[in-house]
């Protein structure tokens, strides 16, 4: 897969692993830190894309999450907390 983000704790270059001896699920790891995402929970429904999904999966940034906070402090009927 070359969609994969680089990794969100050392910036490594991540990879994707199939179902091996040992694991009963494809992930995603960084071969810098080691992080893993497999995407459901380590379950049997894990599939390469959900592990990408997984691991392409970011949260918001500072700036993301207050432009949030102040569009819904615009909103009509909203009760501000000061």
């Amino acid at each position: 897969m070359s969609n994969l983000k680089s990794c969100p704790f050392c910036g490594g270059d991540a990879f994707t692993i199939g179902i091996t001896q040992d694991r009963s699920h494809p992930i995603v790891r960084c071969p810098g830190c080691y992080a893993e995402a497999c995407g459901e929970d380590g379950d049997e429904s894990c599939t390469r894309i959900t592990a990408v999904k997984a691991w392409n999966t970011r949260l918001a940034t500072t700036e993301e999450i207050e432009t949030m906070l102040h569009k819904a402090d615009e909103k009509p009927g909203r009760i501000k907390n000061e």
